[in-house]
């Protein structure tokens, strides 16, 4: 790999997979870039959206757009090399003694500086954010409960189809609910990151924005309670510490020491990555293997993650709502002085 790089002029980087392999992927372009500084990357990625405003990257193409990139990079130009590997094939990896990011790297054979991933927004972006968040009069948590495919429609069935083609990671409906009158409760209130047909708890604020809306919000919103998906990457990228619930995946291999990591070792096999499809992981009938303990390993209680939040975040939990009220209360008053002075001025 290393000899073919070297040898190149500009560099083909391809990143298949869902949004948070892209996010993921983004410390593995700047280490990339780093390795060859003098060199272009052209990234063609399923998620363009994940390295706008990238500095390392040269060009972006999505699979599914990727006009004239054959003509311009590929066809009759020897000095481009395509790279498209596998990390979650890496032997380390699957032996769960190295983090994924570092996988990467290590099958481009490149030295990680760090498995930090990187998202970069404009300052528009970032105020769109910050007034969009005016518009409640609570503070906001975002919470994403379930990942990966999105059901074809809002029934239970399809609901179940979809959840068992993944690995174990998503947290029980009926505790995410509860979560939600508890925070509620609390004087919170709660967007779920999620499909519009994935379970929505009632009253809590759904969240399908276009990409890049959603992430930016994280900087300012008041917390993140998430599952493995794309929410805590994105979050890492941010720097912004989250409360992360694991289940069927391990955070040593997927995560970040930055979040606050919850494990729950329920069987003989905890955090096994299955049904793990990059491994053939498929019964001998067609299907995809099923495992026989269920979805125990996500089955927390709301209570325990309500009170390890708590402990994330400290005295700032309580001092959170009462900021906010205090900020409502002020603006009301100062509303009410301008009622006043221009009925002085009539």
């Amino acid at each position: 790999m290393k000899d073919k790089i070297e040898k190149a002029k500009r560099i083909i980087f391809v990143v298949s997979g869902g949004v948070g392999r892209n996010i993921f992927a983004t410390a593995v372009v700047r280490n990339l870039k780093k390795a060859y500084p003098n060199k272009d990357i052209i990234l063609v990625c399923g998620c363009p959206d994940v390295f706008q405003n990238n500095p390392y990257t040269k060009r972006i193409y999505s699979f599914d757009k990727p006009q004239h990139l054959f003509e311009d990079y590929i066809f009759e130009n020897s000095d481009s090399v395509i790279i498209d590997v596998e990390p979650y094939r890496h032997p380390e990896y699957i032996a769960g003694t190295k983090h994924i990011i570092e996988c990467w790297c290590d099958m481009l054979e490149i030295p990680c500086d760090s498995i930090k991933p990187e998202l970069f927004f404009v300052k528009s972006e970032k105020e769109m954010s910050q007034a969009y968040l005016t518009k409640y009069k609570k503070p906001l948590i975002l919470i994403q409960h379930i990942g990966g495919k999105a059901p074809e429609k809002a029934t239970p069935q399809d609901r179940i189809m979809a959840k068992d083609s993944m690995y174990r990671r998503g947290l029980n409906e009926n505790t995410v609910q509860k979560l939600v009158n508890l925070l509620r409760a609390d004087g919170y209130l709660v967007g779920c990151v999620q499909h519009p047909n994935q379970f929505l708890p009632k009253d809590a604020e759904l969240i399908h924005f276009p990409l890049r809306a959603t992430m930016g919000l994280i900087p300012y919103v008041e917390g993140i309670i998430c599952i493995d998906s794309f929410l805590q990457h994105a979050s890492a990228a941010l720097d912004i510490k989250s409360l992360v619930c694991w289940a069927g995946t391990n955070p040593d291999k997927l995560g970040y020491p930055t979040h606050i990591n919850m494990r729950r070792k329920s069987c003989l096999t905890p955090e096994c990555h299955r049904p793990n499809s990059y491994a053939f992981d498929i019964q001998p009938s067609g299907a995809m293997w099923s495992c026989p303990y269920s979805e125990e390993c996500s089955n927390y209680e709301a209570e325990e993650i309500l009170n390890t939040y708590k402990e994330l975040k400290g005295d700032r939990y309580t001092e959170a709502t009462k900021t906010k009220e205090e900020e409502e209360i002020a603006v009301v008053e100062e509303k009410k002085e301008i009622d006043c002075d221009s009925c002085k001025g009539e």
